[in-house]
Order: structure tokens, then sequence, then C-alpha cells
């Protein structure tokens, strides 16, 4: 509370405490749903404006009766000379997704304190986000301008990645992206994102051996966001196939924020979110041990009680093991946290397709797509709905709208495909499936549904080609080996199927 009477070493001390209680504000604001967003984002509100009240008050001093200015004797002084606050309170808007919001309180902060470079590094990241990516660079650029950081060097680099300065070529300047993060590490050594950011640019240029080592150094030099650096080392682990090397990794990044129900003091790091998701997802779909995915979970959740991705993982466990009551309460909390999240919608609505609710499934499925028009499973599971039930016409109009909204999301073509191979119009299935391996020759299953569509055309000599291409292009797909296992035992070829299946 700003208490402004009394003696100066009052005044002093008042203003002290103020200062220290603002902080804190803003640390909550950024506490991952520790506290009620709500009332800290009301408080940061009223704070920001009584803020902005005080610099234009110092601006323009007291007057007299004749409007002639008073000579005070102190300026009217706020206990906090920068923009944390408004940076805080733009952070909590973009979290819920006000964008257009949280730009306009980082433009009055900019206006308050214009050499504050974390304000114009926040603004660049909300252009950013908003796809305006001119402004999003002259942001950055000037945020370097007055004092190199970090964080904004790491932003700027990424958003080289992203969106490259070359329109023609649109190719990443890579080398410049390299000198940005060798930067950002001379400035702060201890910068964990700094090192996941790099590693993660060395791991998509094939440089795994360089990987590792940016990786490790991050682990060595205790960095601040430590979550980051062991999150990156197990995708690395994950990216080479190794995902008992990447669960040591999850479990040791794990270990050093253990979790404590009676110990307030034990300090929370919503990062640590990334660390127990993917671990959980390793528990749940490679090991199938949901129990175990669970716990993992729950270790997440004391750090960030609000993640959507956590909550959406507590709910694929309950329902994985069979408490589908359970499943329906963390995927409502799940959207409570993020209306937006469409993968939550997705899964709702198959728990709910599968246990024969239909009219839920579809009324899940339809509140999704409203809020995520964009999300190609959303349409797909929407049309396998329909064609359960027997509407084809409109699975088939929904698998079409979905293609117009996200034509890259190939299982789409796939889902089609089938629709058409099972009505018997074998022409349009082909060619579905066709410009489903065009986009992705990768994707196993479109090689069966193609393989499928062959031998429904009697086409047997093309079906054992077309399975042998696809373990070219998908050469860990189990099920093409299957596949092509059964059709050369149809053939009299055992000693071919028996080396297929030992593969």
């Amino acid at each position: 509370s700003g208490r402004e009477e009394g003696g100066g070493g009052g005044k002093k001390n008042a203003n002290l405490m103020d200062g220290r209680a603002y902080v804190a504000l803003a640390r909550l604001g950024t506490s991952g749903g520790l506290v009620n967003d709500r009332v800290v984002k009301k408080r940061l509100k009223e704070i920001c404006m009584r803020q902005s009240n005080y610099h234009e008050d110092s601006k323009k001093g007291a007057t007299d009766n004749s409007g002639r200015k008073k000579k005070t004797k102190k300026k009217i002084i706020f206990p906090v000379n920068d923009g944390r606050l408004f940076n805080a309170w733009a952070k909590m808007e973009s979290k819920s997704g006000n964008l257009s919001e949280a730009r306009k309180i980082l433009g009055r902060g900019m206006e308050l304190y214009p050499k504050d470079y974390t304000l114009l590094q926040a603004a660049g990241n909300i252009e950013e986000r908003l796809g305006n990516i001119r402004s999003a660079r002259d942001l950055y650029g000037a945020s370097l301008a007055i004092e190199p950081s970090a964080p904004t060097l790491i932003a700027y680099a990424l958003l080289e990645l992203r969106s490259p300065i070359d329109i023609k070529t649109k190719a990443s300047n890579v080398t410049m992206v390299r000198k940005l993060f060798e930067e950002a590490l001379l400035i702060d050594p201890k910068h964990g994102p700094a090192y996941n950011a790099y590693g993660n640019l060395e791991r998509r240029q094939g440089n795994t051996a360089h990987a590792r080592q940016i990786y490790e150094d991050g682990i060595k030099a205790n960095c601040t966001d430590a979550p980051s650096v062991y999150h990156g080392l197990a995708k690395l682990h994950l990216s080479l196939g190794e995902v008992e090397e990447a669960r040591n990794v999850l479990q040791r990044g794990l270990a050093l924020f253990p979790t404590s129900e009676n110990n307030t003091l034990v300090p929370r790091n919503e990062n640590v979110a990334f660390l127990a998701h993917t671990l959980a997802m390793i528990d749940l779909n490679v090991n199938n041990n949901a129990k175990h995915a669970k716990e993992v979970l729950k270790q997440g959740l004391w750090h960030c009680r609000n993640s959507p991705q956590l909550l959406l993982g507590m709910a694929l466990c309950e329902s994985r093991l069979g408490n589908d009551n359970g499943a329906r309460d963390m995927f409502e909390r799940s959207l409570m946290a993020d209306q937006a999240h469409a993968q939550a919608w997705q899964a709702f609505g198959v728990m709910e397709m599968r246990a024969g609710n239909f009219r839920s499934a579809k009324l899940l499925f339809e509140c999704g797509l409203k809020n995520s028009p964009t999300h190609g499973a959303l349409w797909q599971a929407y049309g396998t709905l329909e064609s359960w039930k027997g509407n084809v016409g409109t699975a088939r109009i929904l698998f079409a709208a979905g293609i117009e909204k996200c034509p890259h999301h190939v299982p789409l073509y796939q889902a089609w495909a089938c629709l058409e191979l099972q009505d018997g119009d074998v022409i349009t299935a082909k060619r579905l499936i066709g410009e489903a391996l065009t986009r992705d020759k990768r994707n196993g299953s479109g090689w069966l549904v193609a393989a499928q569509i062959e031998e429904k055309m009697d086409n047997h000599g093309l079906v054992g080609l077309i399975l042998r291409r696809g373990i070219e292009c998908a050469p860990g797909d189990a099920e093409l080996y299957i596949a092509l296992a059964d059709h050369e035992i149809s053939r009299g070829k055992i000693d071919s199927a028996r080396e297929l299946l030992e593969k």
C-alpha cells in the first residue's frame, strides 16, 4: 500500500516496501497458475494505472491558482522504476490469448520506460505471434541496441529460423543464427534456453555430436533453467531412437525438482511441465505403463497445476486405466485451462465416440473446431464419427472441409481414402492416397491403404511392389513387414515371409 505521509525516512522505507511488494506481484503474474490469475491480473492493472498516473503527475508538477507551476521540494517517486509490472500484466493477457490487449499494455509501458529493453523484447514477441514479422524484428533490434541480452538474442535467432530475412531464397542464415546463440551464451553462460535452442538447431542440421555436446555443456553449467536443457537432450535421444536413454535423461532432470506438499519453500518451476509430459508420454505410449505415467504427471502438475498438456496427459492415463469418469474430469480441467487446446477436444471426443456416446462426441468435435478450425485431427475424428454412424455423405463433406482448412494433414487423406474404399469408389480412393503419399511418403499407414486399394482392384502383382516401396520409405513401420509377409504367405513364399517377420 502506498504510504505517502510522514517523515522522509518513513516515506523512503514505505517506497522500499512497496517496491518489494510490487516486484513480488510481478512474479506472481508469471507463476504458472500458483495463485488466482484473475485476482493477480486485476491488481496488476490497478498498480500499472497508478504507475502511469505517478509519471503524469511528476511531469506536470503542481500548479497554483494562477496556473503557474509551484516549486515542489521533491519529485513524486514511484517505488518501481522500470516496466516489469507492465511486462507481467501483458504476459498474463497473452497467455489468455488476448494478444491485442497485451500489445496495448506493452505500448503504454514503452511510453513510460522507452529504455526498458525487456519491454521491447516482449513487444517483439507479441508482434511475431500476430504475424507482424518486420515489426517483431525491428523491436528485437531496438532492444538489443539498448542492451544485448540472452533472451532477446535467442528470440532474434529463432525468428530468423522461422521467417528468414532473405525472402527470395527463403533460406535461414544459419551462420548468423549460430553467432547469435554463441553471443547469448557469452552474455549469460547459465541461460538454459540458449543451450536448448542452439542444441535444437544443430540436431535439426544433422550435427548430432555437436548438439549432444551443447546440451551436456548446459547441464555442466548448472543453468538457471535446467529443464529446457534436459528436455533438449532427451529429444536428441528420441530422434536417434534411444528411448531408454531419453527416459533416463528426463528422470535426471525431474530429480532436480522434487515435490513437497508440506514444504512451501521448495521452489516451483513451471518448465518442469515439459520434462514430466515427455516422460509420461514415453511411459504411456511406449512402455504402456499408465500407472507410472500418472505419477510423473502428478509431479509436473505440482509445479504447474494449470498446464493443459499435463491435464490432458492425466485424462489419457485415466482413460487407459478404464476410469472414464476420472478422464472426463481431467479433460474438462484441461479445456478450462485452455479452450483452444485442440488435442483435448479431439481426445475427449474420441473417448466418448469409442464409448458409444455419439451425441457427446459430436458436440465435443464441433466445440473443438469452433475454437481451433485448422486442427486436422479434429476434422478427421469428426468425419470418422459420421462414417461410423453410416452418414457417408456427411463424413465426405467433413473430410473435404478438413483438407481445405488443413491441406498438409496427411491422415485426413488416408481417412477419406478408406471411406471411399469401403463405399466401393476405388478410383477416388486411389487418387486420395496418392495425394497423401505425395505429401509424406514416410507415413507407413499410407502405403498400407494403397496396397489395400490395389488388392481390392485385383492388382495382386502391385500389392507386393507397393509394400516393398513402403518399407523403403518407412523402414521403421512394423505393420508394413507384417502385411508384406502375409502377402508372401498367400503366394506360398514361406521363407520370404519368415525373413520379413524376423525383421
